[in-house]
Parts: structure tokens; sequence; C-alpha cells
């Protein structure tokens, strides 16, 4: 399948940065599954170890991407960086500042087509993780801002069509969005999504939805695949394809 003018621009830069950073064999052991890649930075970079391999169990049961059934873990310094199309970095409170070094990797993984998730995890509106979001998000793009998602927005429909977000959390705005060159950069969760996935040994919430519920629970993992579907298709949004697919797959009673 040919490309279009737009997307080979934007595509074919981050493959050439994964090139550059990686011998051939390397890339294509890498490149054969989805790996849930997440950034070890600041004491707090894991608040939910187990969360990845829901999440990854979810992708596999509802759609056709090939996933890996482990995760990678690395820091910004890492060049497997970019081997990924999505970094997920999870925390609460700051990481801490980053180098120069470290800013200048981030800013080129990102311009090159690269998306970072970062999910806030503590609970609380503002914060020093928040304050250390919207600072080195202005470090790299001093003349773009993160803004709430409206409910038009691409996350709410690149697999289940959605018209708000969920999670552990019913913030407002709940989610935000960084848009650099016509696409989604930098996605700034308050909503605590990833604390949907954790579970006992019997398969139960280990957390409360507050105040929603089951539903919100169901909510926030759907957005979680949308977030996941958006970093591997972009503005893909043909959701009639995946409909008949869906219904299938659904049929649980779940609203």
């Amino acid at each position: 399948m040919l490309l279009s003018a737009n997307k080979s621009k934007k595509i074919l830069p981050f493959l050439f940065l994964i090139l550059l950073t990686l011998p051939p064999k390397a890339a294509a052991e890498d490149s054969d599954a989805f790996i849930w890649t997440q950034l070890k930075l600041g004491p707090n970079w894991d608040p939910y170890p187990d969360a990845y391999s829901s999440i990854l169990a979810f992708v596999s049961q509802l759609t056709s991407v090939p996933v890996s059934s482990k995760r990678r873990v690395i820091a910004l310094e890492d060049p497997k960086l970019f081997l990924s199309p999505m970094l997920i970095l999870a925390g609460e409170e700051s990481p801490g500042p980053l180098s120069k070094k470290e800013i200048h990797i981030l800013s080129d993984y990102l311009r090159a087509g690269g998306l970072l998730w970062i999910e806030n995890d503590s609970g609380v509106v503002g914060g020093s993780f928040e304050d250390w979001t919207k600072k080195i998000s202005k470090e790299i793009f001093p003349q773009i801002s993160l803004k709430p998602v409206e409910p038009d927005n691409i996350l709410f429909k690149t697999f289940f069509l959605m018209k708000e977000a969920g999670g552990l959390h019913a913030r407002n705005p709940g989610i935000e969005t960084l848009d650099y060159d016509g696409r989604i950069a930098i996605i700034y969760d308050r909503n605590d999504l990833l604390g949907v996935w954790e579970e006992d040994a019997l398969g139960k919430p280990l957390y409360p939805a507050i105040p929603g519920g089951s539903l919100q629970r169901e909510l926030g993992k759907r957005l979680t695949l949308n977030i996941i579907l958006y970093a591997l298709t972009g503005d893909y949004k043909a959701d009639a394809v995946h409909q008949p697919y869906l219904m299938e797959k659904m049929r649980s009673g779940i609203p």
C-alpha cells in the first residue's frame, strides 16, 4: 500500500532515526509486535506494575495487532527509545529535572513522529507531577500548549466510539493533548487510566472507580485501547471496519 505524501513526511523521519540508532537485525527483531514501552523516570515511575499485561491481553483480544507479552522499560538515553511509536510515562510526583541531552532526545523522538503518553496516577489535580509535565512540554514545544480534548477528538474514535474519558477518577478536563505538525505528540491524562487495569488473583478490580463505578472503569479501558490504536495508526478512523468484530467480542453485557 502506498503512503500519501503527508504521511510519508511524518513516518519516514521516525524510521530514519530507528535505522540510525540500531543495526538492521535488532530493528527487525523488535518491530514484529507492539511492545509496551515505559520510561523509567523518577521515583514513582511504576505505580501499577501489572497493568500492562492486562492491557496487552485486551488489545490482543479485540484487535489483530500483534503484541509482545513483555514490556520494555527504558531510560531516555536508551537507543531502543526510537523503536516504539509510543512511550508511557507514569507517576505521582515530579520525576525531577531532565538534562539538556535528555530534553534533546525526547524532542527528537516527538518531532520525528513518536507519541508520549503521560499518566498522572496521583489522584489529585495539580501537584508536582502536573507542574513538571507542563514545564517539560513547554521546553520541548515553546509555542504550543496542552489543551483539553473536545468530544470529537480522534482519541475518542480510533476504535471505540466514545463521548467522554474514563479512569479511576473523573476529572474535568481529565485528558489534554499537545498537537504538533497535524498530529498528537503528547497525551496528558489525570484520570488514572492505568489504575483501572489492576486486579487481584480472582480478576476483581483492586481500586474503585469514583464516582462512576463499572461504567467509568470500562470507559477507561476503552480509552486505553483507543490511545494505543492512535499511536499505531495515526489519524486512521474507519470505525465501520471494526464494528462487526467489536460487537461480537463485546457481547458480555458491558454497557
